[in-house]
């Protein structure tokens, strides 16, 4: 396998959203694509984009690499992803950082730090009722209860500002920061018509929570979502319920809800998130996250600053690491 550093990649529908430069121009002036080649045909895709932060140039993928054919991924794999280390320095970055919380990677390198990290995902390619039977019963019970009492959820009919401000108040509530009403607005913009935006309102129309749906046909992704602090019980699973079948309408072939702890502590706020994610029918597909430091003083230098910064324990590698040690 011959693997090059691209700047153009003709994006097909059938590729995973992230691929895709309209995505990766919002989040980077500089981005490109780690593409692996055999007989001069195009067999795996890694996008990535790369920051600069004071003195720090830092790499971050945005999808686990794309294999255009499964038997290949499964005798290319290990080889792809320990090649790329040596690709990168070929960009003059200091770090490959934690990825994007879409991201599961099956393989990683060799000498990298890495950590267990999933996402549960649902199979859009089942029949309508079979979906719904996946439910669990207590969904299925508040989805309908929400129904009779007229909550509407309302599909690519919003107010920019209305969902922004829903959206970042709820990961203050977290004590987290939220990406700038500017980038947001691009992000959405650059998406065009590969995004879906729904809305959950009462009857008279009071807004109980909104979701962000980048898609392709190869899947869609619950990017961002934000609620009021108590909404109507069984509006937000109604609201999902609804994301499941537009997309599947559209012929989107799965639905990831981005991201997962593997093995989470009973009785937390995460369990209960991942409950609710648990109990669509999805299945938790596991995998790693891993990062890996180019010129090993300025990563851990960038990791000391980060740690000051955020006031955390690092970021969710240095977190699962600490937890499962």
């Amino acid at each position: 396998m011959q693997i090059k550093i691209e700047n153009k990649l003709n994006f097909n529908e059938n590729y995973p959203i992230f691929l895709s430069e309209n995505f990766l121009k919002t989040e980077s002036n500089e981005y490109g694509w780690i593409i692996g080649y055999l007989d001069d045909e195009v067999e795996v895709i890694l996008p990535f984009i790369i920051y600069k932060k004071i003195i720090f140039r830092l790499l971050r993928f945005t999808n686990a690499p794309y294999f255009l054919h499964q038997d290949m991924k499964k005798k290319y794999e290990q080889y792809f992803i320990d090649n790329i280390i040596h690709k990168t320095k070929e960009l003059n970055v200091d770090l490959i950082m934690q990825p994007t919380t879409n991201v599961v990677f099956d393989k990683v390198p060799k000498s990298s730090i890495y950590a267990p990290f999933g996402t549960y995902k649902i199979d859009l390619t089942l029949d309508e009722n079979i979906l719904w039977k996946n439910l669990h019963a207590k969904h299925r019970n508040v989805i309908r209860n929400a129904e009779k009492k007229g909550i509407n959820i309302i599909e690519n009919n919003y107010n920019i500002n209305e969902i922004y401000t829903l959206i970042s108040n709820t990961f203050k509530r977290s004590s987290m920061d939220f990406m700038t009403k500017e980038k947001f607005e691009k992000q959405i913009e650059n998406f065009g018509k590969n995004v879906k935006v729904f809305i959950a309102r009462t009857e008279n129309g009071e807004m109980q929570g909104c979701a962000i749906i980048p898609f392709s046909n190869y899947g869609g992704y619950y990017l961002h979502g934000g609620s009021i602090k108590k909404p109507l019980t069984g509006a937000m699973n109604y609201m999902q319920w609804k994301i499941i079948l537009s997309l599947k309408n559209s012929a989107v072939c799965e639905y990831d809800f981005v991201g997962a702890r593997v093995d989470v502590d009973k009785g937390t706020k995460l369990e209960g998130i991942q409950k609710f994610k648990e109990r669509f029918g999805s299945t938790l597909y596991k995998g790693y996250m891993w990062k890996y430091p180019i010129r090993p003083f300025k990563a851990k230098l960038f990791d000391f600053f980060y740690k000051i910064l955020k006031k955390s324990e690092g970021d969710i590698i240095d977190q699962e690491k600490a937890r499962l040690k």
